[in-house]
């Protein structure tokens, strides 16, 4: 799984990560339900790509995410639970510095 989360890191953001933690799994209930891996890594580089396949690219932000609930530049995924719950294990592990 970790060579995936390098893989797609790099697929859809250009972002070079070595050695993603794992932080945790979480289900989406669709259609199909299907499970989601969450990881942490530092990004050594990021690269500016023509085609970023299922995303813009990435965006770097410096703000606090307890805020991002009512602005419209974030999309749903960001908002939910999931994203909370990540930064706080991640908070936890003192992997932020």
């Amino acid at each position: 799984m970790e060579e995936a989360a390098i893989r797609e890191t790099f697929e859809e953001t250009g972002g070079v990560i070595k050695e993603p933690l794992f932080i945790g799994e979480y289900k989406v209930f669709d259609h199909t339900p299907f499970v989601k891996t969450i990881f942490f890594a530092e990004a050594e580089e990021m690269i500016q790509k023509d085609d970023y396949l299922e995303t813009e690219g990435s965006v770097l932000w410096d703000g606090d995410f307890t805020q991002i609930h009512e602005d419209p530049s974030f999309s749903f995924i960001m908002k939910d639970r999931v994203v909370e719950s990540a930064l706080k294990r991640v908070r936890e592990r003192d992997l932020m510095t």
